[in-house]
């Protein structure tokens, strides 16, 4: 019933997030050094934003997709909405937490 909205919740919140998910690839995958994969932490707001900005145009897109983009059709998807934007909270929170404790308190 949920799956939707908890798939767009996860991927706006690996979007938002990728400014922690990049810089730990470039240094496994790519052999980057710690200087560059660490700048990407300079940018974090944008990265949210970006994200927020992700979660609400696949939103739109899906309440178009289901010709509920008015105010009944928003009333009547109000819990898959809530859904996904509690998951990309979530989804941030988690992967906050994670890369503190792998990549320090900084």
């Amino acid at each position: 019933m949920y799956k939707r909205p908890v798939g767009i919740g996860v991927l706006a919140g690996l979007v938002s997030c990728s400014c922690i998910i990049i810089p730990i690839f470039l240094i496994i995958f790519a052999g980057s050094n710690f200087y560059i994969s660490s700048q990407f932490r300079n940018y974090d707001t944008l990265f949210i934003i970006i994200g927020a900005a992700f979660l609400a145009i696949v939103l739109i897109y899906d309440l178009k997709r289901k010709n509920a983009l008015n105010p009944a059709g928003i009333k009547k998807n109000k819990k898959s909405i809530y859904t996904s934007i509690f998951i990309f909270i979530v989804t941030d929170f988690i992967i906050l937490i994670i890369s503190f404790f792998l990549m320090g308190f900084d």
